[in-house]
């Protein structure tokens, strides 16, 4: 573990390593907290189908806003992720999304999050 711990310090700045000693939170089960505790359908469990609509949108915005909030008040960081996994050409013909569609809701899963680091993003504690 020490030899890793220090390959790792070579290959990433000190305070990426430092952080990893630091807990963060996550989100958990985006595509289970929406399909059974929201009510929402996503077909081929892609959660990036809610990028289609504003209402999708706006669920996926407080599901993150939800879990920000609670780093926040831990005083802890946050580690976003997309709701991608199905965002591919091979999944989008699956899905029925042409290329232009798959483009356009990787692109915004990806603004949405930078919305919500901007919201609650706060100083670093870097050390």
């Amino acid at each position: 573990m020490d030899d890793l711990r220090a390959s790792l310090q070579i290959a990433v700045p000190r305070w990426v390593t430092s952080a990893w000693r630091r807990a963060v939170q996550t989100d958990g089960g985006i595509e289970t907290t929406l399909i059974f505790h929201e009510g929402f359908e996503l077909p081929e469990f892609a959660a990036v189908d809610l990028h289609r609509s504003e209402e999708g949108i706006e669920a996926l915005r407080s599901y993150y806003a939800r879990y920000a909030e609670l780093a926040g008040d831990l005083g802890i960081g946050f580690v976003l992720e997309s709701p991608t996994w199905r965002a591919s050409p091979a999944w989008a013909a699956r899905l029925g999304y042409s290329a232009r569609e798959l483009d356009r809701l990787n692109r915004t899963a990806i603004a949405l999050l930078e919305e919500i680091r901007d919201r609650y993003e706060r100083p670093s504690r870097r050390s």
